[in-house]
């Protein structure tokens, strides 16, 4: 038990170095008075290390910055226990399939190979130690060299199923959702492997992110008019607050009005959701954006007494803090710049 105290005391103080590049909600509201790409970039720097915004297109900027990111979440891993860098590494999963994405749309738009590479993040196949794959993957022209090149990885089922279903109508949405949800899985299955003072933990937290997913996947069916027996294969029954019962009621919904009432009835007992579950008739994109902080939140809430008594709960939950709201950052800065783009268009 000493040893594993020594292991998280060691990341404890290098998260807390790493908490200090986390933006302030003063800092982030900042962001809204920038005109200029320039400026925005010159005052985010000092809070994405090696972060270098001169003379970058908008998405050379995004990708830089989720660039920077990565780096951040490196810097973790490498120190983190190894049940740590195990946990970690599933989350580069996402990115993983960001760049398999990537590879196959290149393929159905007839992209060469240089185009795919502008698109995608190296750094997760180099530590998920997948890279060859990502290489071959990025080089196939066609779907039979998709499934040539996915042989002997963890997606392959999933892919060929996908490209099966492109064959037949032309329609990407069920691969893209299949992988989406894998990446849940894989972190739900991978929770199994934590000491037990870590599982419960790291499980809840697994929960909570996958109650987001779910939310944003039911919602944006009803919004956009998909029909829920199209996305009903891709929800998942391990959430904390819609379980499987839950979902089942949501889902029991003939219309968007049903919809949003059966909602407000599931979230009566979760303030900060109720709240926002009233506003969905008319989404405010800030808001969508705030919402998986809200989800974080209310996890860490529900643990605030554990955390502060155990070096490895809180090195665990510092941890969390600054991989997603990370994520947010990067998510408001690129939605501004993409307002100052649209600003100058007009000028």
């Amino acid at each position: 038990m000493c040893a594993m105290v020594d292991d998280y005391g060691y990341i404890f103080i290098k998260l807390v170095v790493l908490k200090s590049l986390l933006m302030s909600a003063q800092d982030r509201k900042k962001l809204e008075s920038f005109r200029d790409l320039e400026s925005l970039g010159s005052y985010i720097k000092r809070f994405f290390p090696r972060f270098n915004p001169e003379g970058l297109s908008i998405s050379e900027f995004e990708r830089n910055l989720w660039k920077t990111y990565m780096d951040i979440e490196e810097k973790i891993l490498v120190s983190s226990p190894d049940s740590i860098k195990s946990f970690l590494k599933t989350l580069l999963v996402r990115y993983e399939i960001w760049n398999i994405k990537i590879a196959i749309h290149g393929v159905i738009e007839g992209l060469d190979i240089d185009q795919k590479i502008e698109h995608i993040f190296k750094k997760p196949s180099v530590i998920l130690e997948r890279e060859n794959f990502i290489k071959e993957l990025l080089k196939a022209k066609n779907f039979a060299e998709i499934r040539s090149a996915i042989k002997n990885t963890p997606y392959k089922k999933i892919i060929e199923r996908g490209l099966e279903h492109i064959e037949k109508n032309g329609e990407i949405f069920y691969l893209e959702q299949e992988l989406d949800k894998y990446y849940f899985e894989n972190m739900i299955e991978q929770s199994g492997y934590f000491p037990a003072e870590e599982q419960e933990f790291i499980e809840h937290f697994i929960r909570s992110q996958v109650d987001f997913y779910n939310f944003n996947l039911i919602y944006r069916a009803f919004f956009n008019k998909i029909s829920l027996d199209e996305i009903s294969p891709f929800l998942l029954n391990n959430g904390y607050i819609f379980n499987q019962k839950k979902l089942q009621i949501l889902q029991s919904s003939s219309n968007f009005d049903e919809f949003i009432k059966h909602l407000q009835n599931l979230l009566k007992k979760h303030k900060e959701l109720y709240i926002f579950a009233q506003s969905l008739k008319n989404p405010n994109p800030k808001m969508w954006q705030h919402l998986s902080t809200v989800f974080l939140e209310m996890f860490l809430t529900r643990f605030q007494h554990t955390i502060m008594a155990d070096i490895s709960l809180k090195s665990i939950s510092l941890m969390f803090q600054i991989i997603l709201y990370k994520q947010i950052e990067i998510q408001e800065i690129i939605a501004r710049a993409v307002q100052i783009a649209l600003i100058q268009e007009q000028y």
